[in-house]
């Protein structure tokens, strides 16, 4: 099992403390491995599709005592089980209840495997990685997430957000990850307190924002993590190197074979040793 550094040892043992928060350290600082160590016995990582992968080998690094289980495919989400990791993607989330009424509303025909599984089992923890995905509450992923973060918390679970994108100069956006994540009840308790806390002011349709008070300051310093790569630079090795796999649609295999191919080489010919001879060919000049 691999070591943490102390910065993501602090922000691991922050970030176990909070029943609902947010870990916006900046890119590369090891958000994964701090939130895979701060978690209980099982737990739910909703990601880009292209993470998916990343995350099963960052578990095996981080948490060997949990099993990693990649989900894909409409209608294949179901929840851990204990020492259990499940790992899916925000496209393939169980239909919000705002979607299953707009589909009867329509007259559609509901599938019943695209709707949340019940008896969501206690004490889990749901990370949301690259959480800014959900900062439009008219997006279909947003409302899909905030109804897996609602059920997880409401029975005794716990919901964090990883993110390496900046939100504290984007009011709403954030006020949306807060709200998908379960964070207002703990933080601003209301949209209308939200708006006078951040100083807000509505100018049409829109809000001008004055900045943020002091005290809404307090509130998000206590439950969003946010270090730099300068603030924690003595702490970071000067370089290191990673394999991470990346799973192909069917479609860009079929492409990539095809160019292999018109190379004049097969998959198996490319490997570690040869890999910079094949890219050197003209064909892919």
């Amino acid at each position: 099992m691999s070591q943490l550094r102390p910065y993501q040892i602090e922000g691991a043992y922050r970030l176990a403390n909070l029943t609902c928060g947010v870990l916006a350290d900046e890119m590369g600082l090891g958000k994964s491995g701090q939130a895979l160590t701060a978690m209980g016995k099982s737990g739910l990582v909703v990601s880009p599709s292209i993470a998916k992968g990343v995350w099963a080998r960052e578990a095996k690094l981080w948490r060997p005592d949990l099993k990693p289980v990649i989900l894909s495919g409409m209608g294949s989400f179901r929840w851990p089980q204990e020492n259990e990791l499940v790992i899916t993607n925000y496209d393939i989330l169980p239909d919000s209840p705002r979607a299953i009424r707009k589909r009867r509303e329509q007259g559609k025909s509901i599938d019943p495997k695209s709707m949340m599984p019940v008896n969501t089992p206690r004490g889990i923890t749901i990370i949301g990685d690259e959480a800014h995905y959900c900062k439009s509450n008219k997006a279909e992923r947003t409302q899909a997430m905030r109804q897996l973060t609602k059920h997880v918390t409401m029975n005794g679970g716990k919901s964090w957000a990883l993110t390496g994108t900046p939100i504290k100069n984007s009011p709403m956006d954030l006020y949306h990850i807060f709200n998908t994540f379960g964070l207002i009840p703990y933080t601003f308790k209301s949209f209308p307190n939200f708006i006078k806390l951040m100083g807000g002011h509505k100018s049409g349709f829109d809000y001008i924002w004055d900045g943020p008070t002091d005290y809404a300051r307090t509130i998000l310093d206590n439950f969003m993590i946010r270090r730099t790569r300068a603030e924690v630079l003595p702490e970071i090795p000067k370089e290191s190197q990673a394999i991470i796999p990346v799973e192909l649609s069917s479609v860009d295999k079929s492409e990539v074979e095809r160019i292999i191919s018109d190379a004049g080489w097969t998959v198996e010919q490319i490997t570690a040793d040869t890999l910079h001879q094949f890219l050197a060919n003209e064909h892919m000049i």
